[in-house]
């Protein structure tokens, strides 16, 4: 008998462990959010947690689907936010940020290659979104954005806002960017930077092409310094920095403009852009002399005119002629990193649940079909005498 309950719980302990060695049998831990990865079927990002599980898988497809607050446990904790992506395990897959924010991001460490993603090499594109409130302290090869953008990476249509403090190779959006087939595209940054040497308002290091963005954060390097990039030996067309707000005055790697020129639509010739009132799907709108170029996913659609009232009712405010900006807070449903529970059990898991279930009728029954022990029948029989 002890042998025999010895044996069924050496078979417990093994029905317990099977969910690990399946999912070590099966790769990396799976997104706990919809989707596939694929193109047509992008993973769906909602939360913290499923922005963190990008790292699982570095060739997938992505697109967020809610604002994403980072302001809590872990990622607002010890260093903070651990870059998606490595020099050894790059990201190589797809980001669309659908225009939504990520708020709050927090890095604290003596690290290199330092960002939303540490190092993006040969990925399809990096695009459409926001980062709010950016801090930042790191080594070297630094931005909100990426630390290192190589090898045919596209990054297009994001910004940035925020704080980042390094000792060198760091910018507003990406640390180094070396992708001289693919470029920054139609993308800006209003983060101040502060550091040692080499050092620029939109870019570090720049060993690539650049186009069509701007940046108007201060820059505060102490040598290889730039509005918009601190070295440059790659490619720059049509992008601006605001030599007021930056407090820098280089050119050959970006061309410098004040404030008032920076905010007139006439600066910008060459981009998709329209004045607010007239945008329609533009990749830029601007509010000519009150503001810089914003992103088409900044846009808020303007409310429409109500009806016109009777005569002698007083009438309602007139609803407003043209869109506006906001700088919106995070969203409600940001805030929430909760983790939707997946819909059914997996076939493994039906498995699991079914052993367990005979093993502990094994163990209650006596591990004799159901019908007692030795000692009792023994006992049965007596009675009969």
């Amino acid at each position: 008998m002890k042998k025999m309950m010895f044996a069924l719980l050496v078979g417990l302990m093994f029905v317990l462990a099977l969910p690990s060695v399946l999912a070590d049998a099966h790769g990396p831990p799976p997104f706990s959010g919809d989707g596939e990865g694929t193109q047509s079927s992008p993973y769906i990002i909602t939360n913290p947690q499923q922005l963190d599980e990008v790292r699982n898988n570095l060739t997938a497809y992505y697109i967020l689907e809610n604002d994403i607050d980072l302001n809590v446990s872990p990622y607002n904790e010890n260093f903070g936010w651990n870059p998606i992506g490595t020099g050894a395990e790059s990201f190589k897959g797809n980001f669309d940020g659908k225009g939504y924010s990520i708020y709050n991001l927090f890095h604290n460490s003596t690290a290199s290659d330092v960002g939303l993603f540490g190092v993006a090499e040969s990925c399809i594109s990096i695009s459409n979104f926001s980062m709010k409130n950016v801090y930042i302290k790191s080594i070297a090869y630094t931005g909100s954005i990426v630390g290192i953008l190589r090898v045919d990476c596209l990054l297009t249509n994001v910004n940035a806002h925020g704080e980042i403090e390094s000792e060198e190779v760091f910018g507003g959006l990406v640390g180094w960017h070396t992708s001289a087939v693919r470029t920054i595209l139609n993308s800006y940054s209003n983060v101040s930077i502060k550091g040692n040497n080499i050092g620029g308002g939109l870019v570090g290091l720049n060993d690539g092409l650049i186009e069509n963005s701007y940046s108007l954060g201060y820059v505060d390097v102490n040598t290889n310094s730039g509005g918009l990039i601190g070295v440059n030996t790659g490619i720059v067309n049509n992008s601006f920095y605001d030599t007021n707000m930056s407090g820098q005055n280089d050119t050959g790697k970006g061309t410098p403009k004040t404030t008032n020129e920076m905010q007139d639509i006439n600066t910008f010739n060459g981009w998709d852009i329209a004045l607010i009132e007239n945008f329609d799907g533009e990749t830029w709108f601007i509010d000519d002399g009150n503001d810089y170029p914003r992103l088409f996913y900044q846009y808020v659609e303007p409310e429409p005119e109500p009806e016109p009232s009777a005569p002698g009712s007083g009438g309602a405010p007139r609803g407003t002629t043209s869109g506006s900006f906001v700088e919106a807070e995070p969203r409600e449903e940001a805030l929430d990193d909760d983790v939707e529970p997946s819909e059914g059990l997996t076939t493994e898991q039906i498995l699991v649940i079914g052993a367990a279930a005979v093993v502990l009728y094994m163990v209650l029954s006596g591990g004799s079909g159901g019908k007692g022990s030795g000692r009792a029948r023994r006992m049965r029989r007596g009675k009969r005498r």
